[in-house]
This record gives C-alpha cells, structure tokens and sequence, in this order.
C-alpha cells in the first residue's frame, strides 16, 4: 500500500498522483480509493494515459487529516480500458485546483 499522496494544485504547485497496478485480464475493473478532503472536490482519474473520467469526491470531515477530527473514507470507481498486466492508473492530470488526499487504492478483481 502506497500511502496518502497529494496532487491537483497545492501552493500554487501542479501534480497527479499515479499507481501501478496489475490486473489478470483486459476490461473494466472496480477499485476502492480511500481519500481526504474538506468539501467536496472533483477530481479526473484516467487509465494507461487515456481519456480522463470527473469524479465528485464527496467531504470526509471538516478538517484535514492533520487536524481535529480528519477521516479518511472508501468510494468505488469503475475503470474502463485496463489490459491484462501492468496499467498506470492517474488521478488529478489536468486539474488546476486543489484535490482530494488519495491515501491508497485497492482494485477488484
């Protein structure tokens, strides 16, 4: 497990988060990503540098996680387009505001 890791635009500074991931087939997979955020937030997330897919990241506390009372929650995704091996999975390419804490990622399969 990779933990939190931070991109879209954080002090003025733009950046994605990508994590490998290794599926036994081509096609359309589930994932779970635990994240953190203060307000809801969209956030694109694209697969083997394709096509960006929005997703709206619902708030998981009133603070972040480095303050009183910050919480991580779960939300499932469904992929499209993975092919049978190693696939990069992106979050946050092109995004010019700041975007949710992505803690780790888990895919089903």
């Amino acid at each position: 497990t990779q933990m939190i890791r931070r991109g879209g635009a954080f002090k003025e500074q733009l950046g994605t988060v990508t994590f490998a991931v290794n599926v036994p087939s081509s096609g359309n997979y589930a994932i779970n990503v635990s994240h953190l955020t203060v307000g809801a937030r969209n956030l694109n997330v694209s697969v083997n540098n394709g096509s960006p897919a929005y997703h709206t990241f619902r708030s998981t506390s009133s603070s972040w996680c480095w303050g009183k009372g910050g919480a991580s929650t779960v939300v499932p995704l469904e992929l499209t387009g993975l092919r049978a091996g190693i696939n990069t999975i992106t979050f946050g390419s092109s995004m010019t505001s700041m975007m949710p804490l992505i803690e780790w990622i888990s895919v089903v399969v």
